[in-house]
């Protein structure tokens, strides 16, 4: 069969790389100069590796280590250095240890006497979550409102650049929902030895940076099967899809992939599915901006060292919303250069939706002034920050999204038997759910059948 994928990220290239496994003929179009999406890295001017977004993907997916396993890429696959390192919180301009264990939590300053008191009468809460319950409903019905505050919003802020308010539980933290039902406790949950135990994921990269997995995939799928293009609109003729690029050049293929945000999937179906499309107009995008910034370790002498520093909900940084430590996490980002500490920040999200409109010396000064309440005075000046602005970065999973991407899911199944959506917007924002999801949509695919929802 032939097949045209609609997008060249890490969706669109894992269903390509399983589809050609499957002997089908593949083809990949991608308005861009180069594949990879969001997950692509490049190298400062001392060598270092830069994660222009994501710099990684957890271990608790089985279908990223089938896909290791078909890249044969064992070597360059590398966990963190200590899964165990500190993660921070910044709290009125201090550093806090996230209380990652029962007696961290029982310590914390980032909960009051009384937030620590409501959380322990979590089991005694016997309501259930309600259709469209946001994820900030739900962590205060059951944890109380400090649990919100201090704990849930800076960790959501580094994962979706958005408040717990603004997203569906369900969409975001199922599991949390499941445990509820079947438990009736999260904490009883914790401990119940029902519960199918496993180890906490841990995180994974290559060695070349995350985006690394997205140049292997495109090697393996091979250049000729990429056409770099923007894709204009689509035309379905009896058994056949046509696509029309902005290069007035026409492709031909049986089945189509769009594997490309959901602004740009509507646009395609405006003349060919108007409900679908007008469902996928319903799926917001945040906009971010990441500075990438290089120093010598001795520019902060007696700075912490650890995973990354979020930002709690009261505490002002300058539009940054946390800070990863890059040569901590993964110390092969600076080729073994000891002396060199590189960090990634992450500005903007709902809380800064003007974010694109600052200039690059204004985010560059606001990281600057975050790094100094992160990790003190700073002693030498910085090498290089790097600064990457993401217009529609991230998918916004508000309220309702559960319900709606099941419902945009059944209008392709009931509608389009050549035709399958894929993209982080839908059942997963993770590197890792989407190589899961595009895995599963070439093996449907080649099954007969389109997408619909990820088992």
């Amino acid at each position: 069969m032939n097949i045209a994928i609609i997008g060249g990220g890490i969706s669109g290239l894992t269903c390509a790389f399983w589809l050609k496994k499957y002997g089908h003929q593949v083809k990949i179009f991608e308005k861009e100069k180069s594949v990879g999406g969001w997950v692509k890295s490049k190298q400062t001017a001392n060598g270092s590796i830069m994660d222009l977004a994501a710099n990684g993907w957890l271990d608790n997916e089985p279908a990223v280590h089938r896909l290791i396993d078909a890249l044969n890429a064992h070597q360059e696959h590398i966990p963190v250095s200590d899964p165990q390192s500190t993660r921070w919180i910044v709290f009125q301009d201090q550093m806090v240890p996230a209380p990652l264990s029962p007696s961290m939590l029982l310590r914390t300053p980032l909960l009051s006497f009384w937030s620590k008191l409501r959380l322990l009468c979590e089991p005694f809460i016997f309501s259930k979550s309600p259709p469209n319950e946001n994820l900030s409903e739900f962590v205060e019905r059951r944890l109380g409102p400090g649990v919100v505050k201090g704990l849930l919003t800076p960790m959501v802020a580094g994962i979706y650049a958005a408040h717990p308010s603004e997203l569906d539980v369900r969409a975001c933290f199922s599991k949390l929902v499941d445990w509820e039902d079947q438990y009736r406790s999260l904490l009883v949950a914790l401990h119940s030895p029902k519960r199918p135990k496993s180890k906490p994921p841990v995180l994974h990269s290559f060695r070349g940076g995350a985006g690394a997995i997205c140049e292997m995939l495109a090697q393996e799928i091979s250049e000729e099967n990429i056409v770099f293009e923007k894709i204009e609109s689509l035309e379905k003729k009896k058994s056949t899809w046509v696509l029309h690029s902005d290069l007035q050049n026409d492709f031909e293929c049986d089945h189509v992939v769009l594997a490309c945000p959901a602004y740009v999937q509507s646009k395609l179906l405006q003349n060919i599915d108007k409900e679908t499309a007008l469902l996928l107009d319903n799926i917001l995008y945040s906009d971010v901006a990441v500075a990438i910034s290089e120093y010598t370790q001795e520019s902060f002498p007696n700075r912490n060292k650890g995973f990354g520093a979020l930002c709690a909900q009261d505490q002002e940084l300058y539009g940054v919303l946390g800070i990863l430590f890059s040569s901590d996490i993964f110390p092969s980002r600076t080729l073994g250069q000891q002396n060199r500490l590189l960090t990634r920040a992450i500005l903007g999200g709902t809380q800064y939706p003007d974010v694109l409109d600052w200039s690059e010396q204004d985010i560059k000064e606001r990281v600057s002034q975050a790094h100094q309440i992160i990790f003190g005075q700073q002693k030498h000046q910085v090498s290089e920050v790097y600064v990457f602005k993401h217009k529609n970065a991230i998918p916004l999973y508000a309220p309702g999204h559960n319900e709606l991407q099941e419902k945009i899911r059944s209008q392709i199944y009931k509608k389009h038997d050549a035709l399958s959506l894929l993209g982080n917007h839908l059942f997963g924002v993770g590197v890792k759910d989407c190589i899961r999801n595009g895995e599963q949509c070439a093996e449907l695919i080649n099954n007969g059948q389109i997408l619909s929802k990820p088992a």
